[in-house]
């Protein structure tokens, strides 16, 4: 099997796993776990999971000024805008809460331009008018019955935290490879969700007991996910990394409708259906080749898309 098909394979296999991560999270919500349980759970089991990884290749971590950096923005960054998802899903719908979360791309375009990290283009202001009218339709088409304002400030919060987030990170990985600084994020964040439930009182496992299922399951897949998503990205490069984990998204869709019964009404599939062709057409404006994804260009953006959970 070529190096390419291996790559598609390995983010495919990413976007499957994250797109089971919101639906997880539902089920976990139903057994009365609470949002910073989840997740002390999730980033811990992650965490362990990607020091073996380091530990057993060998691999050696950034100097310590970067090393401190990418353990900062999970400490405060990651943290963050994964809490603000995990809420939301509390109160919305997981394809509603999906669909809002993928507006990031077009949140990281609109902060390289305004930042002057890039230049303005007809393409990227294009992609921005599209994102917009979709997450217009996506929240119009619930007709106010699916959704609370609460519920939608934190997925679109969670979807600008990812988008700071890369505009942060992105220059980390001309000094370090994903591997450790990914290793490093998910300590930091493992470390706040800890910190926050102790602080908070929310620390607390009284839950269903059948509620560990989809407890360990959010774990499991999540270090699948991520571990496979960088090595898919180390194959073919963030590009095509970002182009085909697009699948995430329609996968959450079908998923919720299985497991769930989770319904789309037409106007909210009509704006996803935008959301997704604007982060086409930003993924597209930056095409690369296989040869290239061995050296790629780090001074450019690509909004590859970030671990729901």
């Amino acid at each position: 099997m070529s190096r390419e098909r291996e790559g598609i394979l390995l983010c495919l296999l990413a976007a499957v796993a994250y797109s089971t991560q919101p639906i997880l999270a539902k089920f976990a919500y139903a057994a009365s776990v609470g949002v910073v349980s989840l997740l002390i759970v999730r980033y811990l089991v992650s965490a362990g999971v990607f020091w073996a990884l380091v530990g057993g290749r060998a691999v050696p971590l950034p100097p310590r000024s970067i090393a401190v950096r990418a353990f900062l923005l999970g400490l405060l960054g990651t943290s963050v805008q994964v809490f603000l998802f995990a809420t939301a899903l509390t109160r919305l719908d997981a394809t509603l809460g999906s669909l809002l979360l993928y507006s990031f791309p077009a949140m990281v375009a609109a902060g390289a331009i305004l930042s002057g990290q890039e230049r303005p283009s007809a393409r990227r202001l294009v992609a921005l008018l599209i994102a917009s009218t979709g997450v217009i339709l996506v929240l119009g088409g619930a007709g106010g019955g699916g959704w609370d304002t609460v519920g939608v400030l934190c997925a679109l919060g969670s979807a600008l935290g990812a988008a700071i987030y890369l505009l942060l990170s992105h220059r980390l990985l001309a000094t370090a490879t994903p591997l450790p600084l990914a290793t490093l994020g998910e300590s930091g964040a493992g470390l706040a969700f800890l910190v926050a439930g102790g602080v908070t009182g929310q620390l607390a496992f009284d839950f269903a007991p059948w509620g560990w299922w989809p407890v360990v399951g959010l774990a499991i897949v999540s270090a699948i996910a991520l571990a496979a998503s960088l090595a898919g990205m180390a194959r073919v490069g963030p590009t095509t990394t970002g182009i085909v984990m697009m699948a995430e998204t329609p996968l959450t869709v079908v998923i919720a409708y299985l497991a769930l019964g989770e319904r789309l009404l037409p106007p909210q599939l009509a704006g996803g259906a935008l959301v997704i062709a604007a982060v086409v057409l930003l993924q597209l404006g930056h095409r690369t080749s296989v040869r290239e994804a061995a050296q790629p260009d780090r001074d450019v953006i690509e909004p590859v898309p970030p671990a729901p959970l």
